[in-house]
């Protein structure tokens, strides 16, 4: 799993806690390294904060979503809750999910263990 969070700490401490739960993660904390790493390590889930590439980088998760393994891959917008951003765009931009920043880590490993179930990876 990928956590792409501005915050290096915050990114840090979600990578170390869904380590703890199983989950292999790697953090990245900007639009480069997400791009870089997305080409050069596979993930079954990206968690994408919409800070990361500006304008809710909608451009960028299109990006992701037209890549040959982006159907096995699960990709969940991390949004702040002021100003809060329509869900629809999310949904039209290609994000199959969402929570609101912050992210309860309960809340997100939940959605993780009924995702791996239907999909059987992990």
């Amino acid at each position: 799993m990928l956590i792409a969070s501005p915050g290096r700490l915050l990114g840090a401490s979600l990578v170390s806690l869904f380590e703890l739960k199983g989950f292999p993660s790697k953090l990245s904390v900007d639009a480069a390294t997400l791009r870089h790493l997305t080409n050069e390590w596979y993930q079954h889930v990206v968690f994408l904060d919409t800070r990361i590439g500006a304008c809710g980088n909608y451009a960028m998760v299109r990006d992701l979503c037209r890549d040959d393994d982006a159907e096995h891959c699960l990709i969940v917008a991390m949004s702040g809750f002021l100003p809060e951003e329509p869900i629809a765009l999310f949904k039209e931009a290609g994000y199959d999910g969402h929570c609101c920043r912050p992210c309860p880590v309960w809340q997100m490993t939940d959605l993780l263990d009924e995702f791996f179930a239907c999909h059987a990876v992990r």
